[in-house]
């Protein structure tokens, strides 16, 4: 499992950075479409929505980020902002496919035993970024 200072870097992270997202820069959300597949994805498995979700506590965290699926969505979303944000803000985007990295590198115990679509297509896009880097 993480260890628990990853796991709360983690959490700071991505809920600081989807926050930022949802609610300061709402006007440079990728698209509408994604924020309300994420919303509903969050509510079907999580009965919480994303603009409730930085009310919740450490503890309460850890269920979200230890689910295997939802690993995966937030993969998927951030490699959506880091192409969004490509050729505007570029060191902005870069941030965002490190931890995208990050969160795959780091050693956790996997209950996954094949490979979902959405970890299919956030291999894509990372092959994709590599690509278009060299």
């Amino acid at each position: 499992m993480l260890k628990k200072d990853f796991l709360l870097k983690y959490i700071e992270d991505f809920f600081q950075k989807l926050n930022q997202l949802m609610q300061k820069e709402h006007h440079l959300m990728p698209s509408n479409e994604m924020e309300t597949a994420y919303d509903e994805f969050m509510k079907t498995h999580f009965q919480i929505g994303i603009r409730e979700i930085h009310f919740l506590d450490t503890e309460q965290y850890k269920d979200i980020l230890f689910n295997e699926s939802h690993r995966g969505w937030i993969q998927l979303f951030f490699l959506k902002i880091a192409y969004h944000f490509r050729e505007k803000e570029p060191q902005f985007a870069q941030k965002y496919v490190d931890l995208v990295h990050k969160i795959r590198e780091y050693p956790y115990k996997s209950i996954a035993l094949i490979k979902d679509t959405t970890e299919k297509e956030v291999e894509k896009l990372l092959e994709k970024w590599t690509a278009e880097e060299h």
